[in-house]
């Protein structure tokens, strides 16, 4: 199966280790008939430098069309999160949850504030988009029928539509030239991949609204319905224009297999954190050549092997002198280091600190 690049770690610049992440918020659902979507607030790490970032990832299944879907990652840095929020009874007047410091902006030290990092995402069956597909050939018309009412020009149905339209001629000429959005919606695209997004001023609404809004129960769901739609509407509208997507740029990757292998090394470099593999242990190890272990980490994760397990060992280092209170010694010895200095540099190099000075941050 496809595996699309984490948004966080991408937007991160480099892997986050989970017990870096306090979870604020959390809320994982299916609407019925429609968009299944996660929403997740992290408490920001006072460290990290992240960029806000979209990707859309488009998973493709010839042989089982039903595990065909298109998804939208969101990550947004420098967003708030009022803590009250998460004890029950705590219900303003006006229908938030947020003190009034933080609703009003009034006072940034606020002891309910919490900046946040925001993930979200919003995966679309291949049965939920077809009601946005329109037919390449216009159906005949029985003698006498009413010709079919055309979509109101603002309505959402019609810009979706409007999206992937055909330009007459090539109704004409019976050649059904799609565009990018035609192919994405009917999935139609031989193969699976992910694309980073631009994030608009639209966007940007979009996603905050569905941050901060009181809606609850059956009107909650017609609200984050409707957002996910303009947001899948935004999405697309980016990609108005281009002529095709670029799908992997190592052509082997478009064997599953051979993705597969790629996953696997990665779950190796992770299981294998204080014992350093070698590019080629770890080729041998999953029966794939070094230059495309290589090439297709780097376009599967966007980073490339010897960066993603350096950053892997250093936030697990932070990890153990930190929370555990272990000493530089024996971080050192557990992740593999031959000598203290060694460790120190690349501790330094990752976090802007040596380790014997983490604990005064």
């Amino acid at each position: 199966m496809f595996q699309a690049p984490d948004i966080l770690m991408m937007a991160y610049k480099q892997p986050v280790m989970q017990d870096q992440l306090v979870v604020l918020q959390e809320r994982d659902r299916q609407i019925p008939g429609s968009v299944q979507y996660s929403i997740k607030r992290y408490q920001k790490n006072p460290h990290w430098n992240l960029d806000d970032m979209g990707m859309m990832v488009y998973h493709y299944k010839k042989e089982d069309p039903a595990q065909n879907y298109l998804e939208l990652r969101f990550c947004l840095a420098g967003g708030v999160y009022c803590r009250r929020s998460a004890r029950p009874g705590t219900q303003g007047a006006s229908g938030d949850f947020e003190c009034d410091g933080c609703r009003l902006n009034s006072s940034p030290t606020c002891s309910e504030r919490v900046d946040t990092v925001d993930v979200l995402s919003f995966r679309f069956l291949s049965v939920h988009l077809s009601q946005f597909v329109r037919s390449q050939f216009a159906k005949p018309q029985p003698a006498g029928s009413q010709p079919a009412k055309p979509q109101p020009a603002g309505s959402l149905s019609a810009r979706l539509q409007l999206a992937g339209s055909q330009p007459a001629a090539s109704a004409r000429t019976n050649k059904p030239e799609g565009t990018i959005s035609d192919d994405l919606l009917e999935f139609r695209h031989p193969t699976s991949f992910s694309k980073t997004l631009s994030l608009c001023g639209r966007t940007r609404l979009a996603l905050e609204a569905l941050l901060n809004h009181s809606y609850t129960d059956s009107l909650e769901n017609i609200f984050i319905n409707a957002q996910s739609q303009m947001l899948l509407l935004y999405s697309l509208e980016c990609m108005v224009g281009e002529k095709e997507v670029e799908g992997f740029q190592c052509k082997f990757l478009a064997n599953e297999a051979d993705r597969d292998k790629i996953i696997q090394a990665r779950a190796l470099l992770l299981q294998h954190i204080g014992e350093p593999l070698t590019i080629k242990e770890l080729s041998r190890k999953v029966a794939i050549n070094e230059c495309y272990l290589k090439k297709g980490f780097k376009e599967m994760f966007g980073t490339t092997i010897f960066d993603f397990y350096q950053g892997q060992r250093m936030e697990h280092a932070r990890y153990l002198l930190y929370e555990k209170g272990l000493s530089v010694t024996e971080v050192s010895v557990m992740l593999g280091y031959s000598s203290i200095s060694h460790f120190s540099t690349a501790f330094k190099k990752h976090t802007g600190l040596k380790p014997c000075e983490l604990l005064f941050h």
